[in-house]
């Protein structure tokens, strides 16, 4: 692996502690923004009391995608 390569490799393996410490989203663009809507459709039917089956179900989602949403504490 060249140089600048290995370099880049460790910086996406950090990009999370990044972001967090920089405070700024990690992506952007159309996946990051169905993220986002995702993460709080699921947390607002948490919220609301629904279960991770039924928030699976309401919003077309395998119930493993669910709980890694649930999971999340933010998007």
């Amino acid at each position: 692996m060249e140089k600048p390569e290995a370099a880049l490799s460790e910086v996406k393996a950090h990009s999370t502690c990044w972001a967090t410490v920089l405070d700024v989203p990690l992506y952007d663009g159309p996946r990051a923004q169905t993220t986002l809507e995702r993460w709080h459709q699921v947390h607002g039917l948490l919220d609301q009391g629904v279960g991770l089956l039924e928030c699976g179900r309401r919003l077309q989602l395998a119930l493993n995608t669910v709980k890694r949403y649930a999971r999340a504490d933010h998007p």
